[in-house]
């Protein structure tokens, strides 16, 4: 099982992707590129499960989540449940 998460490293999602590490799986986190020191430190917030947490690059404004077409591709069908805690 994995999940994906729109609004991790916000005020919110940071304390859910924090119970979700938790279980053991791993979480995709949307992640704007001006945002990775937030990402990073979600995965230090996260301790030892730390290492479950994979930065997807994009933003919830462009067409496909600016998810660029590969990881698009490679994430297709890894995903058995989705979060939308963004903000837009």
């Amino acid at each position: 099982m994995s999940y994906f998460v729109t609004g991790g490293t916000g005020f919110i999602g940071r304390h859910l992707v924090r119970e979700l590490a938790a279980r053991g799986e791993p979480i995709h986190v949307l992640v704007r590129p001006a945002s990775q020191a937030k990402f990073d430190s979600l995965v230090r917030a996260c301790g030892d499960r730390g290492d479950l947490l994979k930065p997807v690059f994009g933003d919830l404004a462009q067409e496909a989540l600016g998810i660029a077409e590969r990881e698009r591709v490679a994430l297709r069908g890894r995903i058995h449940h989705f979060f939308h805690l963004g903000a837009l």
